[in-house]
């Protein structure tokens, strides 16, 4: 036992190391719409939109896992937060850390702020690395845009080689809840789902619901095939064994309380005392 409480108190950690292979052709860029709307949840308190998505970000990451990744955030305009890499842990931490509801703010202000428009900037402002000739943007949204010519973003995608794939994350009894708890007036847009059809399908892309991420996963795994990979690194991660330890150390102590109470209980029986033999 003292052993087993030296061994916790040594706070024994295990180490694993996991090999990055990546692919060198392709690529895919995750959208996060942080606009207010994002911000709704069927009551308060209840998971908001903005959080489902990020979740499913990060399961359908690590459904590509081999496939570089980066981050962008949208409202009006597109901002980019991390450029497609192997690292999945960086790919994590920047998705916890640096997206955020209106983090920054959209540049007008509007009742509807939010323009799908700003994807344009995937195809315009060098997002993806001229070395990968097969590019996918996943965009996770409510879909409630502002209106705008779908055909020029689709246009601009076609010609940058980007297929879009849209994850609608999205239903129609959810509210934007304030502090004091109080629906505020915001009313979702049933029209958001037929408008994300119809981007979809002039930019070549697919639109999912946020309950089919399996599906979705398939489709990206459809858009950039089969193709060269490297190795890029590797993501260290370590777990604590000090509760493990911890746990055996009492387990042990209680045996030993155990074994010392049950021969209390236990009475050995006097022998009688053997007379003497005269001699």
């Amino acid at each position: 036992m003292p052993v087993l409480l030296g061994l916790a108190a040594a706070q024994p950690t295990l180490r694993r190391s996991t090999i990055h292979h990546v692919r060198t052709d392709a690529a895919a860029f995750f959208v996060i719409d942080t606009s207010r709307s994002m911000l709704a949840a069927p009551s308060a308190g209840a998971t908001t939109r903005f959080e489902r998505a990020r979740s499913d970000a990060l399961a359908l990451r690590s459904d590509l896992a081999d496939l570089p990744a980066g981050i962008a955030s949208l409202t009006d305009r597109l901002l980019p937060h991390l450029f497609p890499t192997g690292s999945t842990s960086a790919f994590r931490s920047t998705l916890e850390r640096a997206i955020g509801v209106e983090r920054p703010p959209p540049e007008r202000v509007a009742q509807r702020a939010t323009t799908l428009f700003g994807l344009t900037a995937l195809s315009t402002q060098n997002y993806f690395a001229d070395s990968a000739k097969r590019r996918v943007v996943i965009v996770f949204t409510d879909g409630e845009s502002s209106p705008f010519d779908q055909s020029e973003l689709a246009n601009d995608f076609r010609g940058a080689h980007i297929r879009p794939v849209f994850i609608h994350v999205w239903n129609d009894d959810e509210r934007v809840f304030g502090k004091n708890g109080k629906a505020e007036s915001y009313r979702p847009d049933p029209a958001s789902s037929g408008d994300l059809d119809r981007l979809a399908r002039a930019a070549g892309g697919r639109v999912f619901s946020e309950h089919d991420l399996g599906d979705a996963a398939r489709a990206v795994r459809a858009e950039v095939g089969n193709g060269p990979r490297v190795v890029t690194g590797r993501d260290e991660s370590s777990y604590s064994l000090t509760p493990y330890a911890a746990f055996a150390a009492l387990l042990a102590l209680a045996f030993v309380l155990w074994q010392r109470n049950l021969w209390g209980l236990v009475r050995i029986p006097d022998l009688p005392a053997r007379a003497a033999k005269p001699i």
